[in-house]
């Protein structure tokens, strides 16, 4: 589906929102002009909710339901078991967690745990029978990915005395960080059987305890800042760390840890280490209960239940300089620049046209994966307000970054990523680094290729990637800058059409039709599924899928008449 049609009002509040959210970023907390400031994004935010679908909420027969979607909701709903299987309750430590303790996911039906389940959901949602093996090859697929973490954070567990005391927290971190001048007192932990979560106590570059902090020396003071400075610290490495996008890089970790572990595993001591730093996650103890359901119930699913481990894995090198191999798939087929800038008759040819059409697409692979990270995070904030969901009567329990608390999204956090992100992936394409006295690694591969490193093709190729960045400047001003007041700029239309979905998913989660089966967590698990293909293309059709077909589909679920 194309995105919404532009309206002037609309662009407007978003441009409003995100200066305000982004200026609320250096204000004082409290005082009157932040409170100002809160007090009109909070009116922003509830005129924004305006837009969007309406939700239909009748019955749809199923042939009127596109195949895909159906196909979608099998997943989900098979999927629906291993989502309960993932055992995400403490099991070792010492730090306590009142919303993990008493996050309760949707039941799981009986009637969903039988063993002819994926043959009934085939016959439900009128799909060919056939599909049973592909759910069950689906199935195998997640309970050996899930089986594996679990092996493998049970070892951790079973070298580091499972965590039973804040001693066994510090040696870990030593394990996985090196020697620390870290007080026992300023560290706890938690352990699910996917994920471990570590305390310290610390804010800024310090510990909160004043009396433990000067209680170090001033060398031990500048190595804990250094430590605690470089976990705070925005990398592109992290998403490639994906679902805990943990601050532990694999090269830290201990070698001869890793080989006792691979030794009582049978893994490779790089699947250790790579398990454990995805695994791993290092929080502000003061801000554990923001960080503890959603990374434990709504990140680590993705991992095995969805494809945006493969987005991730991308999007960690999009910050890096480009490369000959680098390959857009246009609507003609891949295009990588080595077929852009060609050698021809001693000189550097560009081909315009091609290279006008490798930025279009090598800009739309970019921006979806921006949304699948925007889509991780969407996910992931839906099962904290889950929780406020079941407590309204603890919401200080859960502390948040969003002014939005009371929504399963978060606008403002989503606004925030979207702008930062943006130029950020799509900077490479927008640098160019062209000197006479040095090359970068895109004119070494080519001169390499070509066979040719004189003077003379050196200055060829610089003059063929002035050109090409020019023209990249040229459909960059034209289409692609971060305005969205722009009526044609496709950030403008990127940001409508996020919030689109954001409205759309906040109706269906905050209104759940009566009746046994799931539903706020199939919401979840069916959009994980649907948005496995081509990021960018699902970006711009989910809003209208989840609007005009969840609930029909759904509805397909409770018939016992099929």
């Amino acid at each position: 589906m194309p995105a919404p049609p532009f309206d002037a009002r609309r662009q407007a509040l978003l441009a409003d929102a995100l200066a305000l959210t982004s200026g609320l970023q250096c204000l004082t907390p409290d005082t009157a002009r932040h409170e100002r400031w809160q007090a009109r994004l909070q009116k922003i935010w509830q005129e924004l909710q305006g837009f969007g679908h309406p939700v239909q909420r009748d019955r749809l027969a199923a042939p009127a339901i596109p195949p895909r979607i159906r196909r979608c909701l099998a997943q989900a709903a098979d999927n629906f078991r291993h989502y309960h299987a993932l055992g995400n309750q403490k099991i070792a430590g010492t730090l306590d967690s009142p919303t993990l303790s008493s996050y309760r996911p949707d039941a799981l039906p009986p009637s969903w745990q039988v063993t002819d389940f994926s043959q009934q959901l085939c016959q439900r949602l009128a799909l060919p029978a056939s599909f049973a093996a592909e759910l069950q090859q689906q199935r195998a697929r997640a309970e050996a990915a899930i089986a594996q973490q679990r092996r493998l954070i049970a070892a951790v567990l079973a070298t580091t005395d499972q965590l039973a005391t804040p001693t066994a927290a510090c040696n870990l971190l030593t394990h996985c960080c090196g020697a620390l001048p870290l007080p026992v007192a300023a560290v706890s932990a938690l352990a699910t059987a996917m994920v471990i979560v570590v305390a310290v106590d610390f804010e800024g570059e310090q510990l909160r305890d004043r009396t433990l902090w000067q209680a170090l020396t001033a060398v031990e003071q500048a190595q804990l800042a250094a430590w605690l400075r470089q976990l705070q610290r925005f990398h592109f490495a992290r998403f490639g760390r994906f679902p805990g996008f943990g601050q532990i890089t694999p090269g830290q970790i201990d070698r001869n840890w890793l080989e006792h572990l691979a030794a009582q595993t049978g893994e490779t001591p790089a699947v250790m280490a790579a398990a454990i730093a995805r695994s791993l996650v290092i929080v502000p103890t003061q801000k554990a209960e923001a960080f503890i359901i959603h990374d434990i119930w709504g990140h680590f699913w993705q991992l095995p239940l969805t494809q945006l481990s493969s987005d991730y894995t991308i999007l960690q090198t999009c910050h890096e300089p480009l490369r000959a191999g680098e390959t857009a798939y246009t609507p003609d087929g891949p295009l990588s620049l080595r077929e852009v800038l060609r050698w021809q008759s001693g000189h550097a040819v560009l081909d315009a046209a091609a290279a006008e059409q490798f930025f279009h697409a090598e800009v739309q692979q970019r921006l979806g994966l921006i949304f699948s990270h925007l889509l991780g995070e969407m996910l992931a904030d839906a099962h904290e307000f889950k929780w406020l969901w079941q407590h309204r009567d603890r919401p200080e329990t859960m502390p948040s970054s969003s002014l939005f608390k009371s929504s399963p999204t978060k606008l403002d956090l989503s606004l925030l990523d979207a702008d930062f992100l943006f130029l950020q992936v799509l900077s490479p394409l927008l640098t160019a680094n062209i000197s006479a006295l040095s090359e970068s690694p895109l004119e070494c591969e080519l001169l390499q290729e070509w066979g040719d490193t004189s003077l003379a093709a050196r200055a060829s190729l610089k003059q063929a990637i002035a050109q090409l960045y020019q023209i990249f400047f040229a459909a960059y001003a034209d289409h692609y800058q971060p305005s969205l007041v722009n009526g044609r700029g496709v950030f403008g239309q990127f940001v409508a059409n996020l919030l689109y979905f954001q409205n759309a998913l906040n109706q269906l989660y905050t209104n759940p039709p009566a009746g046994e089966l799931p539903f706020q967590d199939l919401l979840l698990l069916f959009v994980g599924c649907y948005c496995a293909g081509d990021s960018y293309a699902d970006f711009w059709d989910i809003d209208d899928v989840i609007a005009n077909y969840f609930l029909p589909a759904w509805y397909l679920l409770t018939d016992e008449s099929t």
